[in-house]
């Protein structure tokens, strides 16, 4: 009996490890990402921990780049979004700005200078309360925010204007595969009817 138990245990615990040991993916912008919820770079598709988000704010004659992705938040409680300083080297001085809108594109998180330096960053917890499902993150330079809300257009001058890398590290943007999650389900079934046999 406690030998069943301890296999029940056991295979719960392989489940629970199986869906945070996933291995996590990157996506690299490719052309440039649009800056508004329907023209965002769709990071939605993959089926598994995304990590990280590498892109590139263009040099622009007039006006300025705002770079925003789709994203699918599985845990708001414990989504964080920060601009990696080792991956993100601006022209000047690094000086960005982070904003995650709803589906709606409502905003309901920013920041400046909550990073390294200049660099903004999102913590976890700022989302705390908020469902899952698919948001939108966006990058901007300093001074170059959302003119209303729910997002329709951006305002503002970029101060200093300045182009570049960024990175961007992700906590809590996860969608476990489903064949690992299937798999090890089948798992803990069967060591369930296991134990139902044995007691009958």
């Amino acid at each position: 009996m406690k030998t069943e138990r301890f296999k029940i245990i056991v295979a719960f615990t392989i489940l629970t490890l199986g869906l945070n040991v996933v291995s996590a993916t990157s996506i690299t912008e490719v052309g440039d990402a649009g800056n508004l919820p329907n023209t965002s770079y769709d990071a939605t598709g993959h089926r598994m921990p995304l990590d990280s988000i590498y892109g590139t704010l263009e040099e622009i004659a007039i006006g300025y780049d705002v770079d925003m992705f789709k994203i699918f938040i599985s845990d708001p409680a414990n989504f964080s979004a920060i601009a990696n300083p080792m991956g993100t080297h601006l022209s000047v001085d690094n000086d960005a700005q982070l904003f995650v809108f709803d589906a709606f594109g409502n905003c309901v998180a920013e920041d400046d200078d909550g990073g390294h330096d200049y660099l903004p960053a999102i913590y976890r917890g700022e989302l705390l309360g908020n469902l899952p499902g698919v948001y939108y993150i966006a990058i901007s330079l300093y001074n170059v925010e959302p003119a209303d809300d729910p997002i329709s257009s951006w305002a503002g001058s970029p101060y200093p204007s300045q182009w570049g890398p960024y990175q961007i590290d992700f906590t809590g943007v996860t969608i476990p595969e489903p064949a690992t999650v299937a798999l090890l389900g089948l798992g803990c079934v069967t060591l369930l009817r296991g134990r139902y046999r044995h007691q009958q």
